[in-house]
């Protein structure tokens, strides 16, 4: 009977350490699931975050995008726009030699490139249709130069030294050209009210 009760004290406290052991490593679980949890949670909103900077960089990236293709789109057609205005107007001015006062025009344009070149070996470069008009100009001012009926043009003409070193380009198209060039912010105010000449 001793050793009954012995064996039965034994059995107790082993059921007491088992019950111990057990409720500890329940304890120890439940604290090792927490901190999975906890991690778990942690990784979870560290890739929430790192998924929503990513979703705001690709969303910026995508607006930057259109906006600039906007901006293209508006340059593009601002572009075509201003361009067309010449576009037009070398088409009007096609048909400039019809004009009665063509022949003023191209004489004021003879006596510019006379003056600029300073050289009686000038070359005058002309449209093949304005050779008689050039020749009874030249003649009813006394002029001599040399007459090369080797552009096309709108209207007016192109001098040069006898070399080809030296131009002075009269034409409609390099009028045209030029007022493009100096005229270009005025143009496009006018064309779409600000300064924007891009």
């Amino acid at each position: 009977m001793k050793y009954d009760h012995l064996i039965k004290s034994i059995e107790d406290s082993a059921d007491e350490r088992i019950r111990e052991i057990k409720e500890g490593a329940k304890i120890e679980s439940e604290r090792i699931r927490r901190e999975a949890l906890d991690l778990s949670e942690e990784r979870h909103q560290a890739l929430l975050k790192e998924a929503r900077a990513r979703m705001v960089v690709e969303e910026n990236t995508k607006i930057y995008r259109a906006r600039e293709n906007v901006k293209e789109k508006i340059a593009r057609y601002r572009l075509d726009s201003f361009n067309g205005v010449f576009e037009s107007a070398a088409h009007a001015l096609s048909s400039m030699r019809k004009d009665p006062d063509y022949e003023a025009f191209f004489q004021a344009r003879l006596k510019e490139v006379v003056h600029e070149m300073h050289s009686p070996a000038t070359v005058l470069h002309i449209d093949p249709r304005d050779e008689g008009l050039c020749r009874r100009l030249m003649d009813s001012s006394g002029m001599k130069f040399e007459i090369a009926t080797d552009i096309t043009t709108s209207g007016g003409l192109t001098a040069s030294d006898p070399a080809g070193s030296m131009i002075m380009h009269n034409t409609i198209e390099s009028r045209l050209d030029r007022v493009k060039e100096t005229m270009r912010t005025d143009i496009i105010r006018i064309l779409f009210g600000d300064h924007d000449v891009r």
